[in-house]
């Protein structure tokens, strides 16, 4: 079952802390068209990897750099242990781009996984 983690100036989840991430998948919503390069840009502001141990800090400063960046409305982290390890869930809400006041297609949802470390 996924619990939350907190970042951003709330308390981290202490169970999740020392122990390896397992997998990192992002739920990304959002309204008009899902662009790859908008995409990339949101994902490049996650640090924390697949093969990395969890770090409440390293959580915390991907959820502030993603609120900085602009390009998000909400993001939380969710976590789930797996024996020794854990796996990550991002779910984010980007911000409607700017067209002119009018949006580029329907509403999404879309799911990223990032592939395993070795």
């Amino acid at each position: 079952m996924l619990g939350a983690v907190v970042g951003c100036g709330g308390e981290i989840e202490s169970e999740f802390e020392g122990k390896i991430i397992s997998d990192v998948s992002v739920r990304l919503r959002g309204p008009g068209r899902v662009e790859e390069k908008r995409l990339e840009r949101i994902r490049n502001f996650l640090t924390v990897g697949e093969g990395d141990w969890f770090s409440g800090e390293a959580i915390d400063g991907d959820v502030k750099r993603l609120y900085e960046s602009g390009l998000v409305e909400d993001a939380r982290v969710l976590g789930e242990l797996e024996g020794d390890s854990v796996r990550l869930v991002w779910e984010i809400d980007a911000r409607r781009p700017f067209a002119g006041g009018r949006s580029k297609g329907a509403d999404w949802v879309l799911e990223i996984e990032e592939g395993r470390r070795r």
